[in-house]
């Protein structure tokens, strides 16, 4: 090598290169995915902010009991938005007149301006959230809900949120009306048809434990069959497991008749409707 060849650049080889571009690439494809992201929240910062709840699903607070989506509606003529709870879960709760909700919405398409929410409760479980100057194109409606619970007249109020985000695809169009009757019916065909869902779920349960039974009685045949060829510790072992088994039936049937006494009140609660609200 001469003097001057320390001064002349080396040429690279192909193994270089190719790793030159390939870290090229990666840090190209890195720089994008990041500018990306950094566009989506800054071009849509509430997308996705809060999941839609489908109708049907029971949302829970984080101290006030649980509340079931029932329905959405949406009049075009006069575009009112209805949004129907029902309180579930904690019986206690259901029986709570002191459980009092508020609510904002805004709706995607304009964000920065809260509409008129009017929270109606009619008897212990329904309550309708009617939100009032909804466009036609809202496309979606997010509410949020403020739980107060008092466990006396006098006491602080407790409270919690709720976040809802409603899509237009979840809504059915038909005309609301901010009466009394209006509500009463949708309170009572709510009762009716929550009830007969209650009494379906008991029936399914009585299933299971009638299922549950006949099998462990079947266990208690083949261990009974099994005690004619054991010896005396065996056998001790085994009247020992026959008895739990045994527990477990009486259990489960304990279960099954305060599931038919439970099904017999809520039938009898169907013929009473109209008195609770």
């Amino acid at each position: 090598m001469t003097f001057l060849d320390r001064f002349t650049p080396k040429k690279k080889n192909q193994f270089t290169k190719n790793n030159e571009r390939y870290y090229k690439i990666l840090l190209t494809v890195i720089a994008s995915l990041y500018l990306l992201i950094i566009g989506l929240s800054i071009t849509n910062p509430n997308e996705g902010k809060y999941l839609a709840t489908e109708n049907g699903k029971v949302i829970e607070s984080s101290t006030n009991g649980q509340f079931k989506v029932i329905n959405r509606f949406y009049d075009p003529n006069t575009k009112r938005y209805q949004l129907i709870l029902w309180l579930t879960g904690d019986r206690s709760l259901q029986e709570d007149y002191q459980t009092e909700l508020t609510a904002t919405s805004v709706v995607k398409t304009d964000l920065s301006t809260q509409r008129k929410s009017k929270v109606t409760r009619i008897g212990r479980r329904y309550f309708s959230i009617v939100v009032s100057n909804v466009p036609k194109e809202y496309e979606a409606v997010r509410t949020d809900i403020v739980v107060k619970s008092r466990t006396t007249p006098e006491s602080d109020p407790y409270e919690s949120e709720i976040k809802l985000y409603s899509k237009d695809s979840q809504t059915t169009n038909k005309p609301i009306k901010e009466e009394t009757k209006y509500f009463k019916e949708q309170a009572v065909d709510t009762q009716l048809k929550e009830t007969d869902l209650e009494i379906q779920t008991l029936k399914k349960e009585i299933k299971g434990l009638r299922s549950d039974i006949k099998e462990t009685n079947n266990l208690i045949a083949n261990i009974e069959s099994d005690m004619k060829l054991q010896v005396s510790d065996e056998k001790e072992e085994s009247k020992q497991t026959l008895e739990d088994y045994r527990s477990q039936i009486a259990q489960k049937e304990k279960e099954i008749e305060e599931h038919y006494s439970q099904i017999e009140e809520l039938e009898k609660s169907k013929t009473q409707v109209d008195s609770l609200f």
